[in-house]
Order: C-alpha cells, then structure tokens, then sequence
C-alpha cells in the first residue's frame, strides 16, 4: 500500500465525525406496500410501488469522499446473474477509487451476486476483486436504494453472504441510507444451505456503523461479527425485517435465525438505538456466538414477532435497555412459521435468556421496558449463573402476558434449579400483568424491589431473600415510556446531506 493510499485510509477515520445537519428534498409519490403473509410463504418486507411524481425528487448523487458505482460500469434494475457479477465488479472497482472506500447506490434495485465464489463481496481479500478493504454503502434513501442478491447466482453454485475478511484494518465502514434485501424467498435452500447477511470475520479491526439501513428477507442471520479488541458496532435508525424464518422453517423449528450476532470485547460497547425489529425467528440480539463480556446500550427500540428471546447470552458485563419495547408472540409470527417450527414453540417463547458458557454475573439495567406476549418464561437463568438486576427507577419495567402457551411451571423470574444460580434485584417499580403461573421462582436470589404491582397472576411465587417494599395487587398507576412502531426504524428520507464525507 502506497503512502497516499495509507494517508486516505487513515482519514477515513473521520467519516463518522463529519456528517452534516438533516436535510434533503421531500420526495413524493414514493411508498410502501405492505405484502399479507400466509403460512406456507413467509412475510417479506414492505415493497416500493412507484408513482410518478408531479414533482419529480432531486438527488443528491455521490456524496465527496464516494465514487458512484454507475461510473463505474455498474447497471441498474437488471435481474440476471451477468448483471450481478457485473456489478460486483463495478463495486470493487468504485470502492477502491474512493478515498473513503464507500460506494454510492443511486436510487434503483442494485443485483449482486457471483456464480464462482462462495463469497459474492468479500471485502478486504486480497487479489479476489470483491470490494476493497473497509467496503461501505451510501444511497439516497432505503426506500429508493436496494441492493438485492440475485437468486440465479446461488442455484448456479454461488454464495450468497457478504463477508469482510479476519485479521483486517477495515477502518470506518458506513452502511446508510439503503435497503439490502437478501431475496431468499426466491431461492431453494437445500438442507446444508444457509444465508448470511453480513458476516464480520474474526480478528477484524473496524468501527461498523449501520444508519438508516433497512436489512430484510435474509434466510439465517442479519449481521455476525467475530471483531477484535478493535472492533466497534453502532446501529441507529435502522429496521431487520423477516430474518431467519426460512431457516426456521427449513428446519422445522431446530434452528433459528439472529438479527444482530455480535462479539463485543472486553471494554467496547454495541450500541444499538431507534431501531426496529419485525419477525425475527430467533433473538434480536444474540452474545452467545463467542466469549465477548463488553457492554450494550440498547435505546429507543421496538421490537415485535419474535420467535426465541429479545437477548441470549452466555457472558457480557453489562446490557442497558432504555425506552425498549418488546413483543414476542404476534399473529403474523406464527402465520410466517410451518408446523414443525411451531410445535418447537418457535413463535414467541420469552424476553431474556442466558445460556451455558464462561460468562457470570451479567448486570442488567432495565429503565422504561415493556415486554410482552411470551409463549414461556420471561427471563431465564442457567445454572450456576447469576445476573446483577437494576433500573426500574427512571423508569417502570412491565412485564405482561407471560406463558401463554399455559404449560405447568411457568415464572416471570426463574432461576434455575441449582442453588448456584440466582438473581441480585435492585429494582425500583416492577409491574407484572397476565401471568398463567408465578413473578417469581427464585428461592436462591436477593436484593430489593421497592414497589411490585401485579395483577392477574397465579401469585408471587418464591422470592428468596428478595424485600419486596410495596406489593399491590392492582394495576399500575404508570406506565413505561417506550417508542411505538413507527417512531423508530428507517426513515424514507436520508439522515443527512452526505456530502460532508470527505476525507483531508
């Protein structure tokens, strides 16, 4: 690598730090269709139907610091395995001119996909040609910007994942303001076959930015990322839609499908903000890929039609959820899922979950959080685990509708079996409504929970050497502020005049 490009890789530090003020043209006769799933053909995103506008929008074009991948022989609206490959290259090409290796995507639906490479976009890999190093992607709106995988490419003994290659300085990767559309309806998977959104390879050095990205229709897994002590991944305003449900489905409920598969290292933080969540087979987030025992901010979210658990993990040090709305079970879920999955009770099961690993005493801060609608337990422990619970006094945390499937012992709070395993509350005011079963199961746990409203419960259940300072057994006069379902997620109009993301 010469000295100058050293120089602009560098620089591309910055990209973050120079995003302008909102603003934009309003745009106009642009919107979404919202497609009716059935249970055989599981529900897709929100289509765009375009109308002509009477007053036509006005692109920005490429932002400075990007290079277009029209300028570089890419071609638009083509759904042919050629123009895949086609375009894959005008990637490649356009991320290594741009001095922040960010490609710009005109409004239109951008194929990719290669027939010879288990990889189609393999960032960072040397002498392949399939993105350079720290590939990013910037459009003029996830409503008028899609790439979308090519079907063909796949049947004809391509990959379907994009994957940023281990052991790499990929520096700031931007994806903002598109839709990446995985398009596994349209494909047959055979029983070893999967897809993967994006996949971020170990030992990688990056700070990983998602902003106003709309990733949808993706068989298995949105995002993983193994990283490194280096590795930094931030998402805000952006909506996962339809993620896992062919894998779930492929399976017959013995495998699910993750909307975001971190490993956050000791000292980094995911943070994760007004986001949206829609039909997820397995968890929103999942920390149980590797050991990576960092933290998490999850604010301003909402999250609904979730088939395993809001967060599984198997050691981190400390998850914040702030403003966070939660909904497990929903009609479209199980219409979206077959019959094995659903006798798996696939559709719904419960909010968080820790599993066997290295990992203990998580804590957890819980300020203004509302979950609901759980075919089992709220939250789950292993056993010999312990997890450090706090919050509640900024904000209620309301727990609602918990075992609906009714099965013999159900809890919103279960420890497990094992004296080892318990809970430490430090809880201001919890609410709990609509339990077929037990709040508590948790002869082993401690600590204080100032105010406890419950109402419609089969009781407290075992509460150990919880104090609990005030029990009403009525409903709560208050109510956790959390975001409905259109105040987050992707916004039709880009975040910024982009134009600011240039380099020194």
């Amino acid at each position: 690598m010469t000295d100058d490009k050293q120089q602009r890789k560098l620089s591309r530090r910055e990209l973050l730090s120079l995003i302008g003020t909102a603003g934009g043209t309003v745009l106009t006769g642009w919107y979404l269709s919202q497609n009716q799933p059935s249970r055989q053909e599981p529900p897709t995103e929100e289509r765009p139907t375009s109308v002509e506008p009477s007053n036509p929008p006005q692109f920005r074009g490429p932002p400075d610091g990007t290079e277009s991948i029209a300028d570089h022989g890419g071609t638009v609206g083509v759904d042919t395995p050629e123009a895949a490959e086609e375009n894959v290259a005008a990637i490649h090409r356009a991320s290594t001119a741009a001095d922040t290796s960010t490609v710009y995507l005109p409004p239109g639906k951008w194929y990719v996909g290669k027939r010879d490479e288990p990889e189609f976009l393999n960032p960072g890999k040397a002498g392949a040609e399939l993105g350079a190093a720290g590939l990013g992607f910037v459009g003029e709106g996830p409503d008028l910007t899609f790439l979308v995988f090519q079907k063909d490419t796949l049947e004809q003994g391509g990959g379907n994942e994009i994957s940023y290659v281990g052991g790499t300085d990929h520096g700031d990767v931007v994806w903002r303001d598109l839709t990446y559309d995985g398009n596994y309806q349209n494909m047959a998977f055979d029983s070893g076959t999967r897809q993967w959104g994006i996949d971020i390879e170990g030992d990688t050095t990056a700070n990983f930015t998602l902003q106003n990205f709309r990733l949808l229709n993706i068989q298995a897994l949105g995002l993983t990322a193994s990283g490194s002590s280096d590795f930094r991944l931030t998402v805000d305003q952006s909506t996962f839609r339809n993620i896992g449900i062919g894998r779930v489905n492929q399976a017959d409920g013995s495998a699910l499908g993750h909307a975001l598969g971190p490993t956050v290292p000791a000292g980094r933080r995911l943070t994760v903000t007004n986001s949206r969540f829609e039909l997820i087979s397995g968890n929103v987030i999942d920390f149980s890929r590797s050991d990576g025992f960092g933290s998490a901010l999850i604010q301003n979210c909402f999250a609904t039609g979730i088939g395993d658990t809001f967060i599984k993990e198997k050691g981190m040090q400390e998850v914040h959820l702030s403003n966070v709305f939660y909904q497990a079970h929903t009609p479209e879920l199980e219409s979206a899922m077959n019959q094995g999955a659903i006798e798996q009770e696939r559709h719904g099961r419960g909010f968080l979950k820790q599993i066997s690993g290295p990992g203990n005493g998580t804590t957890y801060v819980l300020e203004n959080v509302e979950a609901r609608n759980m075919l089992r337990r709220a939250v789950n422990l292993r056993n010999g685990k312990h997890w450090r619970l706090r919050g509640g006094r900024n904000g209620p945390i309301r727990i609602r509708n918990v075992n609906m499937n009714g099965s013999d012992e159900s809890y919103v709070w279960r420890e497990s079996t094992d004296p080892q395993s318990y809970f430490e509350f430090d809880i201001g005011t919890m609410i709990t409504d609509g339990v077929q079963g037990l709040v508590f199961d948790c002869p082993s746990s401690r600590g204080v929970v100032d105010t406890l409203y419950q109402q419609h419960t089969s009781g407290i259940g075992s509460t150990g050497r919880i104090e609990i300072g005030s029990q009403h057994q009525r409903a709560a006069p208050m109510e956790p502020n959390v975001p409905s379902r259109n105040a987050v997620g992707i916004n039709p109009l880009p975040v910024s005049d982009r134009r600011q993301l240039r380099t020194k």
